[in-house]
């Protein structure tokens, strides 16, 4: 979420409320990324699943704000605590998740390795992509929809992981 502060700004925010946005966005982080963890090893399969439908509303919501960019300082603090709280929640999740559906560390370590692989690809392409998009089309709405479905996608992927006892 590299371009929130940029997005800000050109909705008609300032810079000062664009860099407080930064900061909120990363002091949610916080609780989130500290609690996650043994709340997931606690939480039965059900409860995970409803834990993930709520971070991931949470996402969807936040991120399908950024369709509708206002200068309302509000509107940008709600967007922020929402995308903030979802991606601050779900990869404490992921990181525990994978213990938790394998049996043994070298099966935990072959999981890891691979969605991290995937995962950190994403996140090194993403904001230049997000970036060039905008410089291709002179919208951000291709790139959000595309976060949008790439969200969608792992909403999918963690529903479908969450069926199962142990993966590996």
């Amino acid at each position: 979420m590299t371009w929130l502060p940029t997005l800000a700004l050109q909705a008609g925010l300032s810079k000062n409320a664009s860099g407080i946005l930064a900061s909120v966005f990363s002091l949610v982080s916080l609780p989130f990324s500290m609690t996650i963890p043994s709340l997931t090893t606690r939480l039965s399969a059900r409860g995970r699943l409803i834990m993930i439908s709520c971070v991931a509303a949470a996402g969807l919501s936040g991120v399908s704000m950024l369709l509708f960019q206002t200068d309302n300082f509000l509107y940008w603090l709600v967007l922020n605590l929402l995308i903030g709280i979802s991606v601050s929640a779900l990869f404490p999740y992921l990181m525990v998740t994978f213990s938790l559906k394998t049996n043994t560390p070298e099966q935990t370590a072959q999981l890891s390795g691979l969605a991290q692989t995937g995962g950190y690809i994403l996140a090194a392409l993403g904001p230049s992509l997000f970036g060039f998009g905008f410089d291709f089309f002179k919208s951000w709405t291709p790139g959000i929809l595309a976060l949008l479905i790439l969200t969608g996608i792992m909403t999918a992927s963690l529903f479908y992981i969450e069926k199962f006892d142990k993966i590996l």
